[in-house]
């Protein structure tokens, strides 16, 4: 329910950013809606989980997957766009009795340059608005650790391969940071991700 609570309003947002713009009588851009889904690696370990056939798995600051939403404005009369997008970023490790899950919830702005045909960089920012851990054992909550909110830089390339869809690679810096006493973090979060997007 709180995953779909949370889509739902980057939906919200992205749709009304987008509206505001469209309704602009300056004809020197277009707008586009974006939609992206990625997976990333990388960032400090924040928890292993160790399975009884001797296998285990991390839970990386920087690793998950991730969907976003948002908004693009793309200048008629310079190579040049600006996005605004919100969405989920979630890495969980899980077992037959177990589950924890690292959700973060960025709000990114980014300008890109369109370099040659098809091909574009980017430089931004990524606000983390709402970062939080959740534990699950044996049926039971063990709990919600929340985040400090934090900003990080982005770097950003993606290939159009068609008017519609292209494939991305990013880089982000960023840090996670909590003070809560049962578990006080100060970890990397930074990573690089593959991306693929669409414009409508």
């Amino acid at each position: 329910m709180k995953t779909s609570l949370h889509l739902a309003m980057a939906a919200s947002l992205a749709f009304a950013a987008g509206t505001a713009m469209a309704d602009s009588a300056d004809p020197s851009f277009k707008v586009s809606y974006l939609l992206t889904l990625g997976h990333s690696f990388g960032g400090s370990t924040l928890l292993t989980l160790n399975y009884t056939d001797g296998t285990s798995q991390n839970l990386k600051a920087g690793g998950g997957n991730f969907l976003s939403v948002g908004a693009q404005a793309e200048l008629i009369h310079y190579p040049v766009d600006f996005a605004l997008t919100v969405g989920q970023h979630v890495d969980k490790d899980h077992a037959s009795n177990a589950e924890f899950r690292f959700t973060r919830v960025p709000v990114e702005a980014i300008a890109y340059a369109r370099l040659l045909p098809h091909w574009r960089a980017g430089i931004g920012v990524r606000y983390l608005v709402k970062d939080k851990f959740s534990a699950n054992f044996e049926g039971h909550d063990l709990g919600t650790i929340k985040f400090q909110k934090s900003t990080g830089l982005i770097l950003d390339g993606d290939y159009w391969f068609s008017k519609n869809f292209g494939l991305g690679l990013r880089y982000v810096k960023d840090r996670v940071t909590t003070d809560d006493p049962r578990w006080p973090i100060d970890a990397d979060g930074s990573h690089w991700a593959f991306q693929l997007r669409g414009k409508f």
